[in-house]
């Protein structure tokens, strides 16, 4: 049964390290089905036109592959998957950030909600939790007791 209900709010405490982890795990992982979704369109448009669309088919499945790579290593509380997360999610804020900033200039309006969506906000969001104090004890980077 249900205990005593009283009207005194519980105390806020902060996410343990894993569950932070685990949700910028399943962030990556959905970034890599996006990927994959992605080749499998590269790939119909290579069937199609051939060659021509080779190195972009090459550069999409290696993407994918590196992103459920860095979704693994992520699982595992692996350095190394932190690092390159890190550095794959600014990247994809970067080129975001110019195609928001062209939007504006060229075609005078917002990027598409999509867009902004998936090369700014969520590279964002991805970079915020990974260098929280808790996510970096998750990979042995400082103590959780450290301030940032």
């Amino acid at each position: 049964m249900l205990g005593p209900m009283t009207d005194t709010p519980r105390p806020l405490r902060p996410a343990p390290p894993d569950d932070i982890v685990e949700l910028v795990r399943i962030i990556v992982l959905l970034q890599a089905a996006t990927l994959t979704l992605a080749t499998l369109e590269t790939t119909v448009w290579f069937v199609a036109f051939g060659p021509t669309v080779g190195p972009s088919l090459a550069l999409t499945a290696m993407s994918a592959m590196l992103t459920y790579a860095t979704a693994v290593g992520l699982r595992r509380h692996a350095r190394w998957a932190r690092r390159v997360t890190l550095v794959a999610e600014s990247l994809v804020f970067a080129g975001g950030s110019i195609d928001a900033v062209l939007a504006l200039v060229v075609a005078g309006g917002p990027p598409p909600l999509v867009v902004a969506l998936t090369r700014i906000a969520v590279p964002v969001l991805v970079i915020v939790l990974l260098r929280r104090p808790t996510a970096r004890a998750a990979f042995g980077r400082l103590p959780a007791t450290a301030t940032p």
